[in-house]
């Protein structure tokens, strides 16, 4: 293993893997991103249906924006993607990213065995990187030629372990923000299919925060460009109660004829956060923003064009414009952070088609903070959404982990306005099969593992300072001896967090401070000729 990729000896080799078992077919990239051909300029790669050269979704990705110590990062992931196949291990205390050759994207459809699958065969090198499977005889331990590889019931799955760990992955010119220092995120993605729905794709995203430092004023966010066959007709929408981003035509013609457009009675696409949660606690609010964000080429008004900088795209993943100015409704001009919830079919409600059945009430035309501005008609033309997931500035520790699980699908209605009907009720089905089939309980949880430290290595307490309670991060290459102790500013021993024999790993353990005074206090890890001390500060 090193940092320079592994295999690549040095260069990153881009690579994508179809998820296309049924009617629906997109791409999944080694980068982060999905929906798109990257092995082509500037290509689609959602395809509706699967073999007819048409194309409802652009490309999509999930970003990170958070703060750590007091500075702005970015994983950003929307037309180029900011990651790399591999993890993060603990070089003596520093995060640090690695690869090798089992960090590529992986494959199994139903009818593959042991026998027949190079994937089926080393999918067990996943294993303890969250790869799932059907633990077939119940002992939670992976038997190549007994558990069956994937989501379990599924048609079809693609699984890939990314990391942004890699500085070189990181630009500016990545489409939407980007170009910091890492945050140090795994990113794991796995996407699969029933054969139940056979025009619905599902993915799962687990983001674990691979730092020592905590992730604090954290947001996270779908961006999609949406180009629904010809790009420079599309409206958008969302549906609120079903936590539902949707695209879909303009017009009941979509496109001038060209070989990608779906001519006469056009689809619609959508995107549905079906379940997110940090750690153990479920979200209750998931889509808690969506806004639309314009192609600069469009002739749009400036503050809703794409980001030029980290700070614009980190104001429409909060639910702004790119200068910060809220979007309105145009009937109350109220600020508002989710935008189009109306229904286009019924013409009830703020859609982009107009509201309740006046199409000159689209969009207000408000930028540099004003809440006013004129009100227009929606505006036909090549459209992104972004789709804020859960609270809005939250705090992620070393460890933690956040997983999310979204639905992608096409439908086609009786013209382009009932297409989003037809989305609707299967965006609907989508939820009931995921909420019938899938089994967060399986094995695949207890199976991912702590990759043991090269060093060891005590990373600083958070929060520092704290009252009452705080967290340590530490670890061991090996199996050896260890003792951790709190020691006052007097050199008083305070507390003996562990004394014994710990097994190599990475840990966190808790101190509580509920019983001592406001003030310095030291923390001091010994493991042999290992010594290393840290300061604390404990304020009531």
């Amino acid at each position: 293993m090193n940092t320079a990729f592994g295999q690549y000896q040095g260069v990153f080799e881009s690579k994508q893997m179809k998820l296309d078992g049924l009617n629906i077919s997109t791409l999944i990239s080694n980068r982060g991103i999905f929906n798109q051909d990257i092995t082509m300029n500037n290509f689609p790669g959602l395809e509706w249906p699967k073999g007819g050269m048409k194309y409802a979704l652009f490309t999509s990705g999930i970003t990170i924006a958070t703060y750590i110590n007091n500075s702005l990062k970015m994983a950003s992931n929307s037309w180029t993607g900011e990651y790399r196949p591999g993890y993060i291990q603990h070089e003596n205390g520093t995060p640090t990213p690695f690869t090798d050759e089992r960090f590529r994207i992986y494959k199994i459809t139903k009818n593959d065995n042991c026998n027949n699958s190079t994937d089926w065969i080393e999918w067990e090198k996943m294993i303890p990187f969250g790869a799932p499977y059907t633990d077939r005889n119940n002992n939670c331990s992976y038997e190549p030629c007994i558990d069956i590889p994937g989501v379990e019931h599924s048609y079809q799955t693609v699984f890939v372990h990314l990391t942004d760990g890699f500085i070189e992955s990181h630009t500016a010119s990545e489409g939407f923000g980007g170009g910091t220092s890492p945050v140090f995120a795994e990113m794991i993605i796995t996407a699969w299919t029933y054969w139940e729905l056979r025009d619905v794709q599902y993915f799962k995203f687990t983001i674990i925060n691979k730092n020592d430092t905590p992730w604090t004023k954290t947001r996270i966010a779908l961006m999609s460009d949406t180009d629904l066959g010809d790009a420079s007709d599309d409206f958008i929408g969302c549906d609120t109660l079903m936590n539902l981003g949707i695209s879909y035509n303009s017009d009941n013609y979509d496109g001038f004829g060209g070989i990608i457009s779906y001519g006469l009675n056009p689809p619609s696409s959508g995107q549905r956060i079906l379940k997110a949660k940090l750690n153990d606690v479920n979200y209750s609010k998931l889509l808690t923003s969506f806004i639309r964000m314009n192609n600069t080429g469009s002739g749009q008004i400036t503050c809703e064009r794409e980001p030029a900088n980290l700070i614009e795209a980190v104001n429409f993943m909060n639910g702004l414009k790119n200068d910060s100015t809220p979007f309105l409704n145009p009937t109350t001009f109220q600020p508002v952070k989710l935008i189009y919830p109306g229904d286009p079919d019924l013409f009830t409600g703020w859609s982009e088609r107009g509201t309740d059945g006046d199409s000159s009430i689209g969009n207000v035309l408000n930028c540099n903070g004003n809440l006013t501005g004129q009100v227009a008609p929606g505006i036909p033309a090549n459209k992104r959404y972004v789709m804020g997931i859960g609270p809005f500035g939250f705090n992620m520790n070393p460890m933690d982990t956040l997983t999310i699980y979204m639905s992608q699908m096409v439908a086609k209605g009786s013209n382009n306005f009932n297409a989003v009907t037809k989305l609707k009720q299967l965006s609907d089905q989508s939820q009931r099969v995921f909420d019938y089939f899938y089994n967060e309980d399986y094995c695949e949880a207890s199976n991912i593992i702590s990759i043991p430290p090269t060093g060891f290595y005590l990373s600083d307490n958070y929060p520092n300072p704290f009252n009452p309670a705080t967290r340590i991060n530490y670890g061991l290459p090996i199996d050896f001896k260890l003792e951790i102790t709190v020691y006052d500013i007097a050199g008083n021993e305070v507390a003996k967090l562990f004394d014994g024999v710990q097994k190599a790993g990475n840990y966190t353990l808790e101190f509580n401070g509920k019983n001592l005074a406001s003030g310095i206090y030291f923390l001091k890890m010994k493991s042999g000729a290992f010594i290393v001390t840290r300061k604390m500060m404990l304020l009531k």
